[in-house]
């Protein structure tokens, strides 16, 4: 039972960036509805550009704004109630 517990409360939400590299603002998208996400960018070195919070994700796409990021390879990790994913893109200005 306690096994089963565990595998549940770690689900992966699976997403993906749109335009990935991108020049620009992104687009997050998730495999499916979510509310009260947490949001952050992680520049190369680990440490976080960017929150966002109560955040909507869909498959159609939340915009984020990353206009005030520098170049380079990025983490967008994603926290909700129903679990955590993470997708890596490029920012290339």
């Amino acid at each position: 039972r306690g096994l089963l517990a565990n595998l549940v409360r770690f689900n992966i939400l699976k997403l993906s960036v749109m335009p990935n590299p991108t020049s620009g603002n992104i687009m997050i998208v998730a495999d499916h509805n979510v509310s009260n996400a947490t949001i952050e960018i992680v520049d190369a070195l680990g440490v976080i550009r960017k929150t966002f919070t109560q955040m909507k994700l869909n498959h159609t796409g939340t915009p984020l704004d990353i206009e005030s990021l520098p170049s380079g390879i990025y983490e967008t990790r994603v926290s909700t109630e129903l679990g955590q994913g993470t997708v890596r893109w490029v920012l290339r200005k």
